[in-house]
């Protein structure tokens, strides 16, 4: 079975080699891979100098001693891939492999449990753990998580806003490869100068996700009771569905998301792709919307974001994004930027540090925006973050 596993892990993360002076000779190693004629496959690369060899060419000669009954040396070459990638399951699992068959099993249930913190589903990573811990997990096990945002608000500019806070509570709860159910919870109270009201607002929003042919499909519903004064309050009702294609090495995804009250409408449309650079996720969207606001004309809007996520090491991970254009509503996330009609958005940033050690996460952060309100009056928001979170996800430390 680790022979089907392994070419099965090293075909679904090569790309074609491009054109330089040893792209023949990776297309013949390529090709004596898929014929499982390892030893020709080492013949092959090993005509590439050390230097000039990509992550790709590591894999192949490293799966390949693997397979030839040489983990110590492929082992070597799975290390010099893990210091470029620290979070590649391809390498994790194949270095848990290695050290498996050099009989290191500990370190091996070391490797083995970070790929399945990657990818809980992955089989090679589920069978590796299991051959070297004597436990038995399942591919479609549960797992979730329970996390708090609190934040820091404080503004300037034209606005009766001083300061305030914002609370979110998040559960998540799933099975690994099927789908999963999350709730988000937010409570915000932004307080303002004298001779103006208070500014409250519940927010209620369930979700969930399910796979089906190489895609992610979701979709949110939500409710918001919003409150100027304990006598001026208002309902709102909001959701959206999309779907995320998963299995490329840029992923295309797209959401469409509904507002409601009795103030203001929106209706957008998100497009965008997922991709990485090297450790680095990166996920570029435009939001489109067209928003009817009671207290002023009808506009349509556009907003670029970008957002990343590096993780550093295994344990820490630096994440963080940037917006830019015309918006007068977005679903934003738990600890995230926040905003609200009807003011128009235009800016924001953030950035955010994290680490984790199984079952826990925490992470501490800070966020900027810049809106216009309904006259036209700029002003700025500045937010600090920190977030808790509990994991369980069937993994025995």
């Amino acid at each position: 079975m680790k022979f089907g596993w392994g070419v099965l892990v090293a075909v679904c993360m090569t790309l074609r080699a491009g054109a330089d002076e040893f792209g023949a000779v990776r297309e013949r190693g390529e090709k004596k891979f898929e014929l499982k004629h390892y030893d020709l496959v080492i013949e092959q690369l090993e005509k590439i100098p050390e230097a000039e060899r990509t992550h790709r060419d590591r894999s192949y000669l490293a799966w390949s001693r693997y397979f030839l009954y040489a983990p110590d040396e492929a082992l070597k070459d799975f290390r010099k891939n893990l210091e470029e990638y620290p979070d590649s399951v391809d390498d994790l699992c194949g270095g848990g492999w290695a050290l498996l068959g050099m009989g290191h099993t500990n370190l091996a249930v070391v490797l083995f449990r970070n790929a399945l913190e990657y990818s809980p589903a992955y089989e090679p990573a589920v069978a590796g753990y299991n051959a070297s811990s004597g436990e038995r997990i399942r591919a479609n096990r549960s797992y979730g998580s329970v996390s708090y945002f609190g934040t820091g608000l404080a503004y300037q500019g034209d606005t009766p806003r001083t300061h305030g806070y914002v609370h979110d509570f998040q559960l998540k709860y799933g099975l690994t490869g099927l789908g999963y159910f999350n709730l988000m919870v937010t409570r915000s109270d932004i307080q303002t100068a004298d001779g103006f009201d208070a500014y409250h607002q519940t927010e209620v929003r369930p979700g969930g996700g399910f796979y089906a042919g190489g895609a992610l499909w979701r979709g949110a519903v939500g409710y918001l009771n919003y409150a100027d004064a304990p006598e001026d309050s208002g309902k709102a009702w909001f959701g959206g569905f999309g779907a995320e294609y998963l299995n490329g090495t840029v992923n295309p995804f797209v959401d469409v998301y509904g507002y409601e009250s009795d103030l203001a409408q929106a209706a957008q449309v998100v497009p965008g792709l997922a991709y990485a650079i090297g450790p680095i996720q990166l996920r570029s969207s435009l939001e489109m919307g067209h928003y009817e606001l009671n207290l002023k004309d009808d506009d349509y809007g556009a907003y670029f974001q970008q957002t990343l996520q590096w993780r550093v090491t295994p344990r820490q991970i630096f994440s963080g994004g940037i917006g830019l254009g015309e918006s007068y509503y977005g679903m934003r996330g738990a600890g995230s930027v926040f905003y609200s009609l009807p003011d128009k958005r235009l800016v924001d940033t953030w950035l955010q540090w994290g680490m984790t050690r199984n079952p826990w996460a925490f992470s501490i952060g800070g966020s900027y925006a810049r809106f216009e309100g309904l006259t036209g009056n700029p002003y700025n928001s500045f937010g600090a973050t920190f977030s808790l979170t509990r994991y369980w996800d069937g993994i025995p430390d």
